[in-house]
């Protein structure tokens, strides 16, 4: 069977046309895949311009009295605005963990600062502190855990 020049004429197009959305596909896969940025927990965000990263050099919890007090210090606190304090019953690790903030304040000269958790119920309960920087970006601390015994 011979076929006329107007059906390989089709035949060829369609191949072309194939050709073209298939490479247009893959171009928009490989755009979409460059230009997201995962941002992670507890890591400063790049900004346009650079910042020194806050870095916590310590940070500890322990019982006092009837609640939890938690105490922290900076070897470096430039670019930070303020620090919050959070606490969860749940995993820590979740990604779904109810987080509940318990105590925020700025950020002065001082390297090292305090607080005190006084409502706080018996289980396991996990601290964390925030350090949220002049860009918006935030710094976490370690975690720390804590057990309360129900009297």
């Amino acid at each position: 069977m011979i076929q006329s020049g107007r059906g390989l004429f089709l035949i060829s197009n369609l191949y072309l046309m194939k050709t073209i959305v298939t490479t247009g596909i893959l171009s928009l896969l490989l755009f979409i895949c460059m230009s997201a940025t995962p941002v992670r927990s507890g890591k400063a965000t790049a900004s346009a311009k650079a910042m020194p990263a806050a870095t916590f050099s310590t940070f500890r919890t322990h019982p006092q009295g009837r609640g939890i007090a938690a105490a922290w210090s900076m070897s470096s606190n430039a670019g930070v605005t303020g620090f919050y304090v959070r606490k969860t019953y749940e995993d820590p690790y979740d990604q779904y963990a109810n987080w509940e903030t318990v105590y925020s304040c700025g950020c002065g000269s001082e390297r090292s600062y305090k607080c005190t958790d006084p409502n706080v119920s018996p289980g396991y309960i996990t601290y964390q502190v925030v350090a949220v920087m002049a860009d918006g970006s935030t710094v976490g601390s370690e975690l720390s855990t804590e057990r309360k015994v129900a009297h």
